[in-house]
């Protein structure tokens, strides 16, 4: 842009000078023509840059630290081929030196590189610093080099390491010729001591050891060897001084693929997302390990327990240091539990690129419980354990589900497994008629194609793209090694493994898995949501409440009620379902009737009986945990009416029995408002009906408490009265203000007010 404007201001000047009498419009012009191209090019480029960064594909960025591990090999191996099933073909091993690896370990990680991953992915393998040791190895065995600037590699052998057998240099030999390098050179990062010649043979340069009592001692190849009479130049002169390769002399010899200024730069080379370098799902030897066991004997998964998980796993993920996650499965669950699992899945596979997440069933994981394993990273199968089992799903009889009922579920499981053996499991699982058959890409390019478990008609009708491998198979569950041959898992286990045994798998330590357990309110919630205390909580809450209605004030009755339906509405807002907001506003609104029934409009039986109704819905719903969808659905609503019904005739028989004895228990009969003293036989008897109306406008004495309801004394008659909306001690001065047949309304009288 500056470089443009330059040139413009340049020509303009020229202009000026020939063209003197129009100089302002001329200069004008050309300023205009100069920004108008100034603005092309940045347009240009940033839709370049908008284009190039489109253009990125989606890769991986793992780290090799030294020293190796066994442990840190196994799980780098699982690592490549979780992000090989994600469709991840680029692929950058970023190797860090430190203290030396062991060969036995390095040879291990240089052994898959070069055998097992053939074709599936492209290895890069990166160094931004000196790399010496039997790392070396590993790095070499990857199909593509690169070193930063400040990076070089050599000095294999330490000065006190004692000379490689034979067997152990063979490796290096086998590395070099897989992947074309100079296995002269290879030779000398091991032996320091040897010289190297560059020589042309047949117009190709190739690169020779000095012939010396050493390289024979070493039984080095008499091909590789050369004498100095022979010509060539030599490069490379023996002797610790020469020990390193910086990157400059790596590429001239052909060792690495190329130099790179920086990781980022690698990344911008490979056209490779820059989020891959946020971080790596490889985990630290030393991180946190957090087991979640599922099942047990804690039972089946349920709306309760699916809650108490997802509890756990936000737990597990806000501790510090915790690398990986791992779910222990024993359990089952039906269609419910599949639909209450959805969000704990979609949580899990958004952690999957914080942390490891691994399943080990053990035993079984059948119906929703098979969502929760397919939803981790690793699955990892005892030799007797089964998976997949959908009877518990697709139900039988009257409760089986159709095949557009059916779908969804189908459709879930087949986002799962897409990474775990294909997407046609999810479809055998649920339909145990369905024929599989294995199959493996035509080769491209003499790369060998990927194996797939395709449906059969699917396969037939794709014959030309594949190679059949066996023969068609039917699928109910799957076994441990089942699950092996089907790609599910690479890792069989013994039926006695521990979780301690799979964390080691990984490279995680034993010492570092902590088992997350239930806490105080896990199992209060547990318990409180089972209906059985749900319908006792209601039961004791509904007999406190009648009680307080009786004995008028805020009493102990109310502070029993308050805390029954508190804690069934907490647990269940703990559990937070999709009912939760209907069924407390259902609640509040057949309270709000209840209450109008006894102190706004007593008698009219409507507003109460509404509100009573009400309340045993809100419940209900609460129990049920979601708006009833199918037959069992409306049936078990149905059935949670008939409990909580029954739970009301429960509270009132009880509220009759209580109300009725208690005031006999001395320590608790001021609990119950004592009835008012008969009358006395000189009292004047009650007043016929007919005759009420001569009392409207009286002015009388409260003879008890009116809650709203109570008696008052009018000269010598005791009459049953109601107060008008309000709460009267007794001594309270009233008027009759409306008189309806039997009924007589009264409202107090203000302190002084005449009579």
């Amino acid at each position: 842009m500056i470089a443009v404007g330059q040139a413009s201001a340049a020509h303009c000047e020229g202009a000026r000078k020939r063209l003197a009498p129009e100089p302002a419009r001329l200069t004008r012009r050309q300023g205009f023509l100069a920004w108008s191209c100034g603005c092309f090019l940045v347009a240009l480029a940033l839709s370049g840059g908008l284009l190039a960064q489109q253009d990125r594909e989606a890769g991986a960025y793992l780290v090799v630290r030294s020293p190796l591990s066994s442990e840190a090999v196994a799980q780098l191996r699982n690592e490549i081929e979780h992000q090989i099933r994600l469709g991840n073909r680029k692929i950058i091993l970023h190797f860090q030196p430190g203290p030396p690896s062991s060969l036995g370990v390095a040879r291990d990680l240089a052994q898959y590189l070069l055998r097992e991953i053939r074709g599936r992915a492209n290895i890069h393998a990166y160094v931004d610093r000196r790399l010496s040791g039997h790392l070396v190895l590993p790095f070499l065995a990857c199909e593509y080099r690169w070193m930063g600037p400040e990076a070089a590699i050599g000095q294999v052998l330490g000065a006190h390491d004692p000379p490689l057998s034979r067997a152990d240099r063979a490796l290096y030999e086998e590395v070099a010729r897989g992947r074309g390098l100079p296995e002269a050179l290879v030779l000398r990062l091991i032996y320091q001591s040897l010289s190297v010649y560059r020589v042309v043979e047949n117009g190709q340069v190739r690169y020779r050891i000095e012939d010396t009592p050493l390289a024979r001692q070493l039984e080095i190849d008499p091909k590789l060897l050369i004498v100095p009479a022979e010509g060539g130049l030599r490069v490379i002169e023996g002797g610790e001084a020469a020990g390193w390769f910086s990157a400059g002399q790596a590429e001239e010899f052909r060792l690495i693929s190329g130099r790179v200024s920086s990781l980022e730069d690698l990344v911008d080379r490979l056209r490779l997302d820059r989020a891959i370098l946020l971080g790596s799902v490889a985990v630290d030897p030393d991180s946190k390990v957090i087991c979640i066991r599922v099942g047990g004997e804690s039972g089946d998964l349920t709306a309760s327990t699916i809650n108490t998980l997802q509890r756990k796993w936000e737990r597990a993920l806000a501790q510090p240091g915790v690398g990986c996650v791992i779910f222990e499965v024993n359990a089952g669950g039906n269609a419910r539990a599949a639909q209450e699992l959805a969000r704990l899945v979609h949580e899990i596979q958004a952690g999957n690129k914080k942390v490891l997440t691994v399943a080990f069933v053990p035993r079984r994981a059948s119906g929703a419980a098979t969502y929760l394993v397919f939803a981790c990273r690793e699955i990892v199968l005892c030799e007797s354990a089964q998976l997949g089992e959908m009877q518990e799903i697709r139900g039988e009889g009257r409760r089986a589900l159709t095949e557009v009922q059916l779908e969804p579920y189908v459709r879930q499981l087949r986002e799962l497994t897409r990474y775990h053996g294909g997407e046609a499991l999810a479809d055998a699982l649920f339909n145990p008629n369905l024929e599989l058959v294995q199959v493996r890409s035509k080769p491209q390019a003499g790369v060998p194609g990927a194996v797939q478990i395709l449906r059969r008609d699917e396969a037939e009708r794709r014959r030309a793209q594949f190679d059949f491998l066996d023969k068609p198979f039917r699928l109910l569950t799957i076994t441990g090694h089942q699950a092996r041959a089907l790609g599910i898992s690479r890792l069989v286990l013994p039926d006695d493994a521990t979780v301690e045994q799979v964390a080691t798998l990984y490279g995680l330590k034993r010492e570092n898995v902590q088992v997350l357990r239930n806490t105080w309110l896990d199992d209060l919630v547990n318990v409180i949501v089972h209906p059985v205390t749900t319908v006792f909580l209601f039961i004791l809450g509904f007999t406190c409440l009648l009680l307080e209605f009786k004995t008028g004030g805020i009493g102990l009755p109310a502070v029993i009620a308050a805390v029954c339906f508190l804690l069934i509405f907490w647990a269940h807002s703990w559990l937070a379902r999709e009912v939760n907001s209907l069924a407390i506003l259902l609640f509040l609104l057949g309270l709000a009737l209840l209450l109008a029934e006894l102190f706004v409009l007593p008698g009219m039986m409507v507003a109460g009986l509404s509100g009573v109704l009400l309340i045993i819905c809100s419940v209900a719903l609460l129990l049920v945990q979601h708006w009833p969808q199918t037959t069992e659905e409306y049936f078990n609503l149905g059935k949670y009416f008939g409990m909580l019904g029954g739970g009301l005739a429960a509270a009132i028989f009880l509220a009759f029995l209580i109300g009725r004895y208690l005031p006999s228990v001395p320590w608790l009969r001021d609990v119950i408002l004592q009835p008012p003293e008969p009358a006395s036989p000189d009292s004047t008897p009650a007043v016929p009906a007919w005759q009420y109306q001569q009392y409207l406008g009286a002015v009388g004495v409260a003879v008890t408490d009116l809650r709203p309801s109570g008696k008052a004394r009018f000269g010598d008659d005791q009459l049953d009265v109601v107060a008008e909306g309000q709460y009267l001690e007794a001594g309270t001065r009233v008027q009759v203000v409306e008189v309806e047949g039997n009924r007589i309304v009264v409202q107090a009288l203000p302190p002084g007010a005449a009579t």
